[in-house]
Parts: structure tokens; C-alpha cells; sequence
């Protein structure tokens, strides 16, 4: 009957509609990776997952006549809350046909509803979903993210100062040449000194091993809630199956063979500048004494001599932490921005009553890529 709406069933995500999931997925309008990455990201978030079991719902198909029509997924990631690790799902790739559209909030009930004795997070959503979320008793952890930045080229700067001088645009080059020296000064003359915790400068990492189960072991009960950081999820985190997102792990080295502190920092290329080459921080994590950041600014000016080597325009390290902030300028980056922050989360009430925001400590890629 013309008018009449399409007809449609959920159904939950099965491995064997992987190859269907990835055509839908390389085929809706706006995306950027083919049928094979989303094939090798589909399994990455499930099978190669540590925080997977098959006791997990992967998420949820409308599906018409046999065919996919929209999608939601859920990504497991291992947190652990006060004292105990768990899984927490992340949702991800919430995608419905035009035609559809009218009855996709269908699928976020039916996961919200299921899911509502477990934590659940969602990064990045657009405005218009974050308030979606909102709907369904999602609670931002913060308004804002604060980023320090630091420029490893004059170019990126003359850019962002000729946005900012409209019709004198062509003078750009002065402010830009001022404020890199300025960089300069600060970032050669913050020499973070973590002492004898430490038997050298931290480093790009090779594979992580027993020494980073080891600093997790030290180290997993100094926050109430916070991502596990065992060796095989890192692991996990460093195979990311997406072409441009190249993923470096920097580690501290200790005294006896140990790991005392770990960064990770993902390659990307920002829609708003995509011909600039970004490294992004989205983890960092020490066992410095609470209240000093010397470990975590000296695994930052380690990513800062990394980028400046490798030809990368810029180094940015998000947070919404104030230790993170000082570590920051205790690692000289000169430059901070602030934008809006989109990190939703649910928690079960009994979990919630308990949370202390000071005792947070989530790092920037819940799911799979970062904030």
C-alpha cells in the first residue's frame, strides 16, 4: 500500500553477519573505509577483543526481508570499579537508512533497555544525538575537553592565526613566527625530572609485556574507576585495523627491567584540517605519587620529540584531568584549546551513588578510536 511505513525486525548481531555488515556499512552515504577495514574492524571490536565472551550481545540489526537496513553496536571495554574489573559497553556506529530513520530510536531503546544493569558509554556523538542520549538518562561527565597543543611546523600556526585576521590574513606570518618562538622557549626550558624512579627517558615501545602487567598490578586501584591497562589490552589497542590511525605506545622505563609509566597516542588526519598529520594522546598513566606529574610530562615531551622527528604537524593531548593539564605545562606545550566534550555515559544506581569525580580516570578512546 503506497504510504504505508516500512516494515521491519531487530534482531541481535551475529559473527556470521560480519560480510553483510561491512556492504551495509562501506555503502552508507558519507563513509570513509571499504568493505575489507570494516570487515577487520567488526571482528576487532568482538573476537579480537579481550573484554570479549560470546556471553556478549554485540548489538542489534533492523533488518527487512533479510536485508540490514540500520545498526547498532556494542563494544565491550574492561573498567574497573572500585576494585573489580568489568565490562562496560560502548555503543558505536548507530546507522539507519533514510527510509527508516523514523524508527530508529528502536534500536537504542531496545540496547538501553537490555543493557540497564550495565554501564554504558557513547564518545562521540553528534549535538543532535548527544541530546538523544540525554533522553535516555545519559549523563555528559564533563562540559568541556581542554587540549594542549604543541605545533611542529610553522604552517599549521599561520593557518590558524589567518583565520583569526580576517581581512589582514596576509600578516599572518608574524604572529605565527612570535608564538613558535615562544613555544620553543618553554618547551626547551621544561626539563621534568621524575628522580630516581626512572633509568632513562621514556620511548617509543616495542611490544608490551610482563613489565606492563606488572605497573598495572602496582598501580589499578588508584582511582575508583578507571580502563584496564594489562598488557593484552593494550595489545589490542595498538592493532586498530584502520588504515591512517597508526597507534605508538611510549614507555618509562625503571629501575630492574620495569615499565613505572605508559603513554599512547594515535595518528589521525582532522576533518578540518586533512592535510595535516596529527598525533592525538589517548592515554596516559604512571606511578607517580599523587600530586606530581614529573613521569607523565616526561612521556609527553617524548611524543613531542617523536612527532617533531616523524614530519607530524601536530601534537594535541585532550583531557578534562587537572593533573593532566599540569602535566602539560610541566612538559612546556605552550599552546591550549578548549572545545565541547561529548562523553555520555549510564551507570547502574548502584554504581552511581558511589562515583566521586576526582576518583575518575578514562582515557580518550572508549570503543575503539579516540575522543
Amino acid at each position: 500500500m503506497a504510504g504505508s511505513p516500512p516494515l521491519f525486525e531487530l534482531k541481535p548481531i551475529e559473527a556470521t553477519d560480519y560480510p553483510e555488515m561491512a556492504r551495509f556499512c562501506a555503502d552508507f552515504p558519507g563513509d570513509v573505509w571499504d568493505q575489507p577495514t570494516w570487515l577487520a574492524r567488526l571482528r576487532f571490536w568482538w573476537e579480537e577483543n579481550p573484554a570479549f565472551d560470546e556471553k556478549w550481545r554485540r548489538g542489534w540489526l533492523m533488518m527487512d526481508e533479510g536485508r540490514i537496513v540500520g545498526m547498532l553496536g556494542e563494544i565491550p571495554t574492561l573498567v574497573r570499579f572500585f576494585g573489580e574489573d568489568r565490562q562496560v559497553g560502548n555503543f558505536s556506529t548507530w546507522r539507519v537508512l533514510e527510509a527508516y530513520r523514523g524508527n530508529g530510536l528502536k534500536l537504542l531503546f531496545r540496547a538501553v533497555k537490555l543493557n540497564r544493569d550495565l554501564p554504558m558509554f557513547t564518545t562521540t556523538p553528534t549535538p543532535k544525538v548527544a541530546k538523544i542520549f540525554s533522553g535516555f538518562r545519559f549523563n555528559n561527565l564533563t562540559e568541556h575537553l581542554d587540549e594542549q597543543l604543541y605545533f611542529c611546523h610553522l604552517t599549521p600556526l599561520v593557518r590558524r592565526f589567518a583565520a583569526r585576521m580576517g581581512p589582514l590574513h596576509f600578516l599572518s606570518g608574524i604572529p605565527a613566527i612570535l608564538a613558535r618562538l615562544l613555544q620553543w622557549f618553554f618547551f626547551v626550558w621544561a626539563k621534568p625530572d621524575p628522580g630516581g624512579l626512572t633509568t632513562g627517558p621514556a620511548r617509543v615501545w616495542g611490544e608490551p609485556g610482563p613489565a606492563f602487567d606488572r605497573l598495572w598490578q602496582r598501580t589499578r586501584d588508584r582511582y575508583d574507576v578507571t580502563n584496564v591497562r594489562q598488557a593484552d589490552v593494550l595489545r589490542w589497542r595498538l592493532a586498530l585495523p584502520l588504515p591512517e590511525a597508526r597507534i605508538h605506545l611510549f614507555g618509562l622505563p625503571g629501575p630492574g627491567g620495569e615499565v613505572v609509566g605508559l603513554a599512547r597516542f594515535m595518528e589521525e588526519y582532522p576533518p578540518a584540517f586533512p592535510d595535516e598529520r596529527h598525533l592525538v594522546c589517548q592515554d596516559i598513566w604512571s606511578e607517580e605519587a599523587a600530586g606530581t606529574v614529573e613521569m607523565s610530562a616526561a612521556l609527553l615531551k617524548a611524543a613531542v620529540h617523536f612527532a617533531k622527528k616523524e614530519g607530524i604537524s601536530v601534537v594535541r593531548i585532550p583531557h578534562f584531568q587537572p593533573h593532566l593539564a599540569r602535566a602539560g605545562r610541566r612538559a612546556g606545550l605552550f599552546f591550549h584549546n578548549q572545545r565541547v566534550a561529548s562523553l555520555y555515559c549510564k551507570f547502574p544506581k548502584a554504581i552511581q551513588l558511589k562515583i566521586v569525580p576526582e576518583k575518575i580516570c578514562l582515557s580518550g578512546d572508549m570503543g575503539d578510536t579516540g575522543l
